[in-house]
């Protein structure tokens, strides 16, 4: 495919099972749903940014579509504070 780089990432991904990928494409898919949790409530927060952080970086080392990956993750930074609670204030959830 011309999507991908060429690292050693790739001949890794092709050889796994179909399973596997079934596996990761929709847990790709249930991170990218789920992410609207951190948005409401404080206990997934870190989870679910340290997953779409991998998640991304993970794109960028595979796939040739470095500006969205590069976007997501610089947007992800933004998020940082909240992933890790540094917020101030009251924060009622």
């Amino acid at each position: 495919s011309p999507l991908i780089r060429p690292t050693g990432l790739a001949p890794i991904l092709i050889r796994l099972p179909e399973f596997a990928l079934r596996l990761l494409s929709w847990g790709a898919v249930a991170t990218e749903a789920l992410f609207f949790l951190s948005l409401v409530g404080r206990r997934c927060r870190y989870w679910l940014w340290w997953a779409m952080t991998i998640f991304h970086a993970f794109i960028l080392l595979t796939l040739d579509i470095s500006e969205v990956s590069l976007t997501m993750l610089v947007f992800q930074l933004f998020l940082l504070p909240g992933a890790l609670n540094l917020t101030h204030g009251n924060d009622r959830f």
